[in-house]
């Protein structure tokens, strides 16, 4: 038998994908993206959490392409459904993504060999039971290291409208309060905003227009089409809120 491997050329780029890489490292600072990916590198179990369901994908299917020339080849479900949880516990490697109101329930199940990455927070949860991740070659970690800074660093920064010159490591911790307050102000306030564009890309051209003129019936209550004389109220924003309707991403 002939065993054989194959490498991409030298210093070339990685095969092209068609996402948007900067969702990632505006997600993650660039030490929890070398976490994460050296974890899926090992095939461990790494679980994403998000309250933007676009994103769950998104930034798994980068973290994927990121392993080139290798391939995941375990079980990979970016927005695992609320029935499915009990799979967690299986003693095998997966990269699955939650939805962040699902976290509690995620917890009960879960295995303790699990890495949690809270893409919200900035946050790489390493699990009680999950064996230590070998050192990277130092060479070869310092060149990634600096060529990671040299091309994304500032995104995570840019994202939470930080300078070079902050240092947000630790949670943004060594931050003055009153910085770190306006980084998280701004951070969730661009957040909240990743499902409405996903939304909006794959809206027909029609109903974009009305939406962004504002002339929709979103925040209409529904009544009779066949009774124009029927009133109409408009809707607060915590009825609008509360109204839970099948998300475009999972349509798609």
């Amino acid at each position: 038998s002939v065993i054989k491997f194959w490498s991409p050329p030298y210093n070339q780029p990685i095969a092209w994908v068609s996402l948007p890489f900067s969702h990632l490292f505006e997600c993650l600072e660039i030490e929890n993206v070398i976490t994460v990916w050296h974890a899926l590198a090992l095939e461990r179990q790494v679980l994403l959490t998000s309250s933007q369901l676009s994103l769950l994908t998104t930034c798994s299917e980068i973290l994927l392409s990121l392993l080139f020339p290798m391939r995941w080849s375990h079980a990979y479900i970016p927005v695992l459904p609320h029935f499915l949880i009990p799979i967690l516990s299986a003693p095998m490697p997966y990269l699955c993504g939650v939805d962040r109101s699902n976290l509690p329930a995620v917890l009960m199940e879960l295995s303790p060999s699990a890495i949690i990455v809270d893409l919200d927070k900035n946050i790489v949860n390493i699990g009680p039971s999950t064996p230590p991740l070998p050192p990277l070659p130092r060479s070869y970690e310092l060149t990634l290291r600096t060529k990671l800074q040299e091309n994304a660093g500032m995104i995570f920064r840019e994202a939470r409208s930080l300078t070079k010159n902050d240092n947000c490591s630790e949670g943004g911790r060594h931050l003055p309060i009153h910085v770190k307050l306006m980084a998280d102000a701004m951070w969730e306030s661009r957040l909240c905003l990743f499902d409405e564009a996903f939304h909006l890309a794959f809206t027909p051209e029609a109903a974009r227009t009305n939406l962004l003129n504002g002339n929709d019936n979103s925040a209409l209550e529904e009544r009779d089409l066949n009774d124009p004389t029927a009133p109409l109220r408009i809707m607060t924003a915590a009825e609008k809120l509360n109204l839970r309707k099948q998300s475009q991403w999972d349509a798609v």
